[in-house]
Order: structure tokens, then C-alpha cells, then sequence
């Protein structure tokens, strides 16, 4: 799985979106398969889905980017499954949402980017509180 995701992410940074999406796809496949089970599975079906999140930002594709970027973050957060609502990777992937919205704010008439940028804000805004009460400086 490891594998395949390294190989999609060269896809996408040489602008082979399609071959990456598929690479990413068939990884997230496998490891939907009914006895594939556990926090270990769940974790790294987020982390497909963070890289598939990834490769739909770099297309342009933001409403996809966004999609799958909530896919891995609800995983993350999953406290029995996942690392739950504090841990590092939760709070950035956090933040990574934050960031997608803001940009599909970008094209969008004031009256509707502002409540979107407005919850972006928030979001950021309770990340960086949640890293800054982590007193972690790794």
C-alpha cells in the first residue's frame, strides 16, 4: 500500500493525475475488503485518502480535494480506530481542510465565500490551539 501510494504521488507530480487517482483507488480497494480490519487498516485508508486529497488539489479539482479530505479526517478523528480528535496528524489534517476551503472560497462571490472563510478560520483556529496545548515542539 506504502508502495502504491509513493508510486501515485510521482504520478501526480509529473501531472499524471489520472494514473495516480487509479493507483490511489485500487490501494483504497484493497484495503476495503471485508477481512481487512483494524486501527492499522483504518489508519492507512486515511492516509489514501489524504494523498487522494492531495492529487485533486494539484488537478484543480477542489470539490474532490475536499471530499476526500473530510473522509480522512473523519477517520483520523475516529478515537477507537483512528488517532482521535488531539493527536498531531488529526490537527493537521485539520488544517488541511481549512486550506481547501479557503481556496474554493476564492472563486466564489463575497456573500458566499465569507461563511465558508469563516468556518475555515475556526477550524484553523481550533487546530492551532489544540497543537499550542499539546506543548509538543518536536
Amino acid at each position: 500500500t506504502q508502495a502504491k501510494k509513493s508510486m501515485a504521488m510521482t504520478y501526480s507530480s509529473l501531472g499524471l493525475y489520472d494514473d495516480a487517482i487509479s493507483t490511489l483507488e485500487e490501494a483504497v480497494e484493497k484495503l476495503s475488503q471485508p477481512n481487512v480490519e483494524g486501527k492499522t487498516f483504518h489508519l492507512l485508508k486515511a492516509d489514501l485518502w489524504s494523498s487522494m486529497s492531495r492529487v485533486h488539489q494539484q488537478r484543480g479539482d477542489i470539490a474532490a480535494a475536499k471530499n476526500f479530505s473530510k473522509l480522512a479526517l473523519q477517520n483520523y478523528k475516529d478515537s477507537a480506530l483512528g488517532y482521535g480528535e488531539n493527536h498531531p496528524i488529526t490537527l493537521r489534517n485539520t488544517s488541511n481542510l481549512a486550506v481547501i476551503l479557503l481556496r474554493e472560497a476564492e472563486g466564489l462571490p463575497k456573500d458566499k465565500s465569507k461563511p465558508i472563510i469563516d468556518a475555515a478560520k475556526f477550524e484553523m483556529e481550533g487546530a492551532l490551539q489544540k497543537f499550542i496545548a499539546l506543548n509538543d515542539m518536536w
